[in-house]
């Protein structure tokens, strides 16, 4: 699968892979729809079919008019079906069971169609605001297999999940079962990290600090080459000037010699 970065549109997790599987924790309506639609208007940018599941008591015609406001050419995008908008109770639960292997099939059936119709993959969001905390245990088994399920295909996830809702432990839970976790209050933005996720990062940033100095020795090493490739190519040009003077001189010489040879015994 190819490794080109997709632009997440949310500009504190920035590019991210196909694969990508990252959660939000929101505090307002506001700030729920703010980071949909910038999401959703970098895929439809970049030519990604887009399925948005909402929940209550958000409604369709509620997303829909979000989406409008803040989508540019958002008409022609839904009326070409590049971007559809379902409801938690179709998606996640039937007959009262969330049935993780159920709700991957469908992502991936939703994955093929794109594909057939010319997308370069499929972006989606699950608003999860609708479980209840008899719920949480098969979230969190249906995050794992998600996790797992959409490593090696054209999709990005993007998980959203109400702040009102999450203790402390939800939080840092769902911290280890996405790739990339940021809450959103009133606007502002706040990367939720564990010890895990800074100990990698500090240790990425020392890897780059060692990489950056090897380049500039490296770097040195090839100027003095350089350096003295050219002082060599300058000597060798200067014997070989030279040389070339000392041929010139010689050859008049034995032409004058000649000549003087002839002008006295040449009859």
């Amino acid at each position: 699968m190819p490794t080109a970065l997709r632009d997440s549109g949310i500009t504190v997790i920035g590019d991210v892979p196909w694969g990508g599987h990252f959660s939000i924790f929101y505090e307002t309506r506001s700030d729920l729809l703010d980071t949909v639609a910038q999401y959703f208007r970098a895929g439809l940018a970049n030519n990604e079919a887009c399925l948005w599941i909402i929940s209550d008591p958000l409604t369709e015609k509620e997303a829909r008019s979000a989406l409008r406001r803040r989508t540019p050419d958002f008409h022609r995008h839904l009326a070409a079906r590049n971007i559809e908008i379902l409801s938690s109770h179709e998606w996640y639960v039937k007959r009262g069971r969330i049935d993780a292997k159920r709700i991957i099939r469908g992502w991936r059936a939703k994955l093929r169609i794109a594909l057939d119709k010319g997308h370069e993959g499929l972006r989606v969001c699950g608003d999860v605001s609708w479980a209840e905390r008899e719920h949480w245990q098969d979230i969190c088994e249906y995050e794992r297999k998600l996790h797992a399920a959409i490593s090696n295909y054209r999709m990005i996830a993007l998980c959203a999940y109400p702040l009102s809702k999450g203790r402390a432990t939800d939080i840092l839970e769902m911290v280890r079962l996405h790739q990339y976790t940021v809450a959103r209050r009133k606007g502002d933005w706040e990367i939720v990290q564990t010890p895990e996720l800074q100990e990698a990062k500090q240790e990425l940033q020392r890897l780059n600090q060692e990489l950056e100095k090897r380049v500039i020795e490296r770097t040195r090493r090839l100027e003095a080459a350089n350096e003295e490739l050219s002082a060599n190519r300058g000597a060798q040009a200067r014997r070989g000037a030279a040389a070339g003077r000392a041929g010139r001189n010689h050859a008049r010489r034995a032409a004058h010699y000649a000549g003087s040879v002839c002008g006295v015994g040449c009859p």
